[in-house]
């Protein structure tokens, strides 16, 4: 049995008075006040706190030789987690109330069965269930604001209530898995029969803007009640009978395999095998018939109520492991087949949850002059959001194409190992994967009109700097549509040495130069969130791009050294350095206007203007067009690609460099005893100690920079739309958590 608690607490940064900060006391004081006069909340203040980090887990196992023939193990796993969700940055602020707290409690339980049948037959049968309880807990049940224009700059945005995803926010999941695998030996073959099952049942009770959110483009807005954008989600009771409603899902996904290890020499062998698996849910999402007898359904050939029918997914892979001489000093291995990960059936549940029959929603913009000042409110803010009041709903939707086809890639690899001399040994191995079935979000309730958006002028518009302006379906504030794309690859190159030495010392190094594209990253559980954090220039129309993931280069180098001596005594010393390429981000506009009409904002590329262009464009101020160029020449990116629209993630952060000391004194019970009382002291970011400018993280927000504001949109009268801009400037900053360094002492007993 294992106990473990841990508490990790740091302070916040990036708090008015704090050096960087988007915004200053002044403007959040008169926030604050603003709120508390609207619901008696003055958002839980705006001053340095600290952010607090929790887990417990008990691990208890029971081994069981049942007899000579049969081995019997159990185990059971808990774990409980609190994590504060609480994270500012240069761009943006959050009071202290619209954080919240993540919580994780997870109980798993299995046992393992291991029979030897023959000295041919081994056979080894699994069984485990898991329940995993996740939700969000805030500080108060009131709307969120979002007040976009505070900051010395006016480039930063303030937010204050309930986190807009957090209040109706919660997964109960239930897992339970069969595994089991009858290994025969056969000569020269070792043959596996097996199969793995896993059952699901989950609730998800998700519904964003659930007490309502806000948009306005000023503190002043704010201050007037004028509201940019409101957007309110709601289940709707006499359907449901809660406003907080969500899914209960089922599926099961069966796999099984068959694979033959076939070794004719002690000299070389081949592996073989394929794996099917088969995805199987238990139920659809109601079929909404108003949208599928409509326009947009018609036209795209999709239907509300569609969901994955059972499908089989094959997997064939091969590799070999060929030892080039006797002596075993050169390998060559490799392999290659196609790989089906564990189906993602959040984004199938999202479907359940999002028909537009269960959960409805609106999404209202305020009226704006020309001159982007809104002289219509969105809508009153109130305390409590009512649905009865709103009197047009265009809820946000979700709909699955018939034939979507689970998640699928390509990979194979291929390496050299040598040995050289007293011990070296050296390896260069290549990694290929290509996507075979991967997902696409786009949204079918915009459509192209024709309508253009000029990023410089109409007199100098060009198919360089023109793109799409969209019209929205006014019954739905959006409809994610997922479907499969099989762009998208990434390759890698790897070469290491390492060599142990007799007196203990051991040195290890690896180099790594990769690539990936990708058309989407697909990083959140969230559709909306997958389809809006793709920046794209025509947001349906995604290019493919260097990966969030993707980093180029990657260098480790590791030298330990670790002996034991006078019998009761041993110590280990080691030291690791990283060095890695930084963080992959994006240059979009920060829009108080709709730059293209898509009712998301901060998620177009910015068109990077030449110095004639910027003399042609229409600005806010007069000098956001000469800091613009600044700005522009400042960057080798920018500069070699102006008057082009900058590429999704292409820029990077600055090269980062990691020095990591770990030390442990070890105190044995005997002479001869393995068993031991050992001291360890980690030195987390060890460079950041030897010198205050080493060990730099940087990270950017949801992977993106927004150096320009559009504060308004002129029409030409026939729905062409042009800009006027405003330059707030954008920088990337170091974490000021992880840029420094860390210490921990640890005890333990080892038996």
């Amino acid at each position: 049995m294992n106990g473990e608690f841990g508490l990790d607490s740091y302070p916040s940064t990036y708090y008015p008075g704090y050096e960087g900060a988007a915004i200053t006391a002044d403007e959040a004081q008169r926030i604050a006040d603003r709120y508390k006069a609207l619901t008696g909340y003055d958002g839980g203040g705006y001053s340095k706190r600290d952010i607090n980090r929790t887990s417990g887990s008990l691990i208890a196992r029971m081994d069981w030789n049942i007899d000579s023939r049969n081995t019997l193990s159990a185990r059971y796993n808990f774990i409980d987690g609190r994590m504060d969700e609480y994270t500012n940055s240069p761009t943006e602020f959050l009071f202290e109330g619209a954080g919240y707290t993540s919580v994780s409690r997870s109980h798993a339980v299995s046992a393992e069965l291991n029979s030897r049948i023959s000295n041919e037959l081994h056979n080894e049968l699994h069984i485990g269930y898991t329940n995993v309880v996740d939700g969000r807990d805030t500080d108060e049940n009131l709307p969120y604001v979002e007040v976009q224009g505070v900051g010395t700059n006016g480039g930063g945005t303030a937010y204050i209530g309930t986190d807009r995803f957090a209040n109706a926010n919660s997964l109960d999941q239930h897992t339970l898995t069969l595994t089991d695998n009858l290994t025969w030996y056969k000569g020269h073959h070792t043959l596996t029969f097996g199969t793995h099952n896993e059952f699901y049942h989950s609730h998800v009770v998700y519904v964003a803007n659930s007490l309502g959110a806000y948009t306005y483009n000023s503190i002043e807005d704010f201050e007037r009640d004028m509201a940019a954008k409101y957007q309110y989600n709601y289940t709707d009771e006499s359907v449901t009978g809660t406003k907080t409603w969500g899914p209960k899902f089922n599926a099961l996904q069966l796999g099984f395999y068959l694979q033959d290890q076939w070794k004719p020499s002690e000299q070389f062998s081949l592996t073989y095998g394929l794996r099917a698996d088969i995805p199987l849910i238990f139920g659809g999402p109601s079929v909404n018939e108003e949208f599928n007898a409509g326009d947009i359904a018609t036209r795209h050939n999709v239907r509300i109520g569609d969901y994955p029918r059972a499908q089989i997914l094959f997997s064939p892979r091969v590799g070999f492991r060929w030892w080039v001489d006797e002596q075993r000093r050169t390998l060559i291995r490799g392999g290659a087949g196609l790989f089906t990960g564990r189906v993602p059936f959040v984004w199938i549940v999202n479907n359940y949850s999002n028909t537009g029959i269960e959960q409805k929603g609106v999404t209202l913009k305020g009226k704006s002059d020309g001159a982007g000042n809104i002289i219509e409110s969105a809508q009153s803010f109130t305390k409590q959001p009512a649905s009865t009041s709103l009197s047009t709903l265009n809820p946000s939707i979700q709909a699955l194409d018939r034939k979507f086809r689970y998640p699928q890639v390509f990979r194979a690899n291929l390496a050299i190992e040598q040995s050289v001399g007293q011990g070296w040994h050296f390896t260069l191995e290549g990694l290929f994967t290509k996507s075979i079935n991967n997902v696409s979000f786009s949204n079918l309730s915009l459509t192209d009109n024709g309508a253009k958006i000029y990023a410089v002028s109409p007199d100098a518009a060009s198919a360089a700097n023109t793109s799409t302006y969209y019209s929205v379906d006014p019954k739905y504030s959006a409809i994610y549509y997922t479907t499969n794309t099989n762009k998208g690859y990434s390759w890698s190159a790897t070469a290491s040495v390492r060599r142990s030495f007799l007196f203990g010392l051991d040195i290890y190094a690896a180099y790594t130069y990769s690539q990936s594209r990708s058309l989407y990253d697909a990083a959140s559980s969230s559709q909306a969130n997958n389809w809006s954090r793709t920046y794209a220039v025509d947001s349906n129309s995604p290019e493919l791009a260097y990966s969030i993931y993707d980093a180029p280069h990657r260098l480790t180098a590791q030298v330990s050294y670790s002996r034991r001596y006078a019998k009761y005594f041993g110590t280990t010393v080691a030291l690791v350095y990283q060095m890695y390429s930084g963080q992959r981000y994006s240059l979009c506009y920060g829009e108080s206007a709709d730059l293209n009409g898509d009712l998301m904002t901060g998620n177009t590329l910015i068109y990077i203007p030449t110095e004639s262009d910027l003399s042609k464009m229409t600005f806010a101020d007069a000098t956001s067009a000469e800091r613009w160029n600044a700005f522009i020449e400042s960057d080798p990116y920018l500069r070699s690609h102006r008057g082009q629209f900058s590429e999704r993630n292409a820029l990077q952060t600055p090269m980062e460099h990691r020095l990591d000391l770990h030390v442990a004194q070890d105190f044995y019970f005997g002479a001869e005893s393995g068993r031991k009382l050992q001291l360890t002291l980690d030195v987390v970011n060890f460079g950041n100690l030897l010198c205050r400018d080493w060990g730099a993280y940087y990270s950017v927000k949801n992977a993106r920079l927004q150096p320009v504001r559009v504060t308004a949109l002129t029409d030409d009268g026939h729905g062409n739309k042009t800009p006027v801009y405003q330059f707030t400037g954008a920088q990337i900053a170091k974490d000021d958590i992880l840029s420094r360094w860390h210490m921990q002492l640890g005890i333990r007993v080892v038996f």
